[in-house]
């Protein structure tokens, strides 16, 4: 898989577009993701990218598709750099040519319900941790140029220095939660739990 190179940063509540031509399957999907995000529904390739823009956090895409393929659609979307995360949800046997396409997770159906909401947690998260680590180091960047360039005690005087290893402290604790939160989707992508029904191969 190649790597994406949009810089996205995805709210709790994500906008998620997904692109199932089988109307029962989308409806399950949907169910299962609209108690806790936003989501928009497509039917085929075309529809697809009329309704992708740039308020959309995540594109569920099926890979056979009518009109476009779903591969047809994440070149279009990585083309016009919208600022989204893309993960395959598809039937299709896997093969090589994964390796040239840019998506962000691949789920192969029938896919649970808890499969489904644990990689779009785990997107979510992996997305944002990468935003705060440059932060972080951003941070601990400045932070190193004046332990450098000031004695110890002005750096206990300053106000911003105080402000500086505060802002540093918080960004760290948001990084092991972050880095929490994308180890429990981990999990709950291999567990199915009672209510989970698997999505159909489609």
């Amino acid at each position: 898989m190649s790597p994406t190179t949009v810089d996205v940063t995805i709210p709790e509540e994500a906008e998620i577009l997904l692109v199932e031509d089988d109307r029962e399957v989308a409806a399950l999907y949907a169910t299962w993701l609209e108690a806790t995000h936003t989501v928009r529904t497509a039917a085929d390739g075309v529809e697809a990218l009329e309704t992708a823009d740039d308020a959309v956090d995540i594109v569920l895409l099926d890979r056979q598709l009518p009109k476009l393929s779903g591969t047809e659609v994440l070149t279009t979307i990585r083309e016009r750099d919208l600022p989204c995360q893309v993960i395959v949800v598809s039937g299709a046997e896997p093969d090589f040519d994964l390796v040239s396409m840019e998506f962000d997770g691949y789920l192969v159906k029938p896919v649970t319900k808890g499969e489904l909401r644990g990689a779009v947690e785990q997107t979510i998260a992996q997305a944002n941790y990468g935003k705060k680590l440059q932060e972080f180091h951003a941070l601990a960047q400045t932070r190193n140029v004046l332990d450098e360039e000031k004695t110890a005690a002005e750096r206990e005087s300053s106000e911003e220095y105080a402000g500086l290893e505060a802002r540093l402290a918080d960004v760290g604790r948001q990084l092991d939660a972050i880095a929490e939160t994308v180890e429990d989707a981990a999990e709950a992508t291999d567990t199915t739990t009672p209510d989970d029904e698997p999505g159909r191969d489609a």
